[in-house]
């Protein structure tokens, strides 16, 4: 298993103040090449305490695996390496390209609607199944 940390890893999300505050944030991630073996993550951005992981989050992307055999599949989550909640589980969205979104039940789905409690959160990918080119 590697931990890479992605470009935005490092940018600022500002910290949610009041109950009318809504702060919405999409980044861009590039990577080039074939991204990692199953359980490998990628870092995406940090979270301040306060910030509520809501159902319009999506992944979109361009085709990921060409060959498909296996299927590249991956998972969303937001987590600090000890509690984990995944907001997109299992996807095969980038066998062909699109855009997902959370689209399973809660208890598979936890993080959607999930506040994170404490500084050192973070949102990354998990590869699941690795691509196969």
């Amino acid at each position: 298993m590697t931990d890479t940390t992605g470009t935005n890893y490092n940018t600022r999300i500002p910290t949610p103040v009041g109950d009318s505050n809504t702060t919405n944030f999409v980044i861009s991630e590039t990577i080039t090449g074939t991204f990692g073996i199953a359980n490998d993550t990628r870092k995406l951005v940090q979270l301040p305490k306060g910030v509520t992981i809501g159902g319009g989050c999506f992944v979109q992307l361009s085709d990921a695996d060409t060959n498909a055999t296996p299927t590249f599949v991956f998972s969303l989550r937001v987590t600090n390496g000890v509690t984990t909640k995944v907001i997109i589980h299992q996807s095969t969205a980038g066998q062909a390209g699109g855009l997902i979104r959370p689209t399973k039940i809660p208890a598979t789905e936890p993080g959607v609607g999930y506040t994170v409690p404490a500084d050192g959160y973070w949102i990354d990918l998990l590869v699941d199944t690795a691509q196969a080119t």
